[in-house]
């Protein structure tokens, strides 16, 4: 109900799914709010969706899955990991974070709080 329009509309959902750098998000996002209001909540949870899809591309990750309050992210087997790398992980975001290593690292995490907290997550494991 956002944008009446359905052509527009798969336009934009386009338009996001091209977008790879955070200041493009930001800035459509911008855009978005100029032309048609302030974001409802599904709009910004979609906002919020491509931001976390960056910053698992950024982590390395090849799948990203989030249910029921659980993110799960799976590395290629190929990917290499440090002891670091993963102890800053752990440091940085608050949740339960698991890990299984069969035909590649899967990682999982219980998120804390509503919305933003997916984003919110994988920003805190970038550093």
């Amino acid at each position: 109900s956002y944008i009446d329009d359905s052509n527009l509309r798969v336009e934009l959902y386009r338009n996001i799914s091209e977008i790879n750098d955070h200041q493009g998000l930001n800035e459509f996002s911008e855009e978005i709010a100029d032309r048609f209001g302030p974001r409802p909540e599904a709009v910004q949870n979609l906002l919020d969706l491509a931001a976390a899809r960056m910053f698992a591309e950024k982590l390395g990750a090849n799948k990203l899955i989030c249910r029921a309050g659980e993110l799960s992210l799976e590395f290629p087997e190929e990917r290499e990991f440090t002891k670091p790398e993963i102890e800053g992980w752990r440091k940085r975001v608050s949740g339960k974070m698991e890990f299984r290593s069969s035909e590649g690292l899967k990682m999982s995490l219980k998120l804390d709080g509503g919305g933003g907290a997916l984003k919110n997550a994988l920003q805190s494991m970038i550093g």
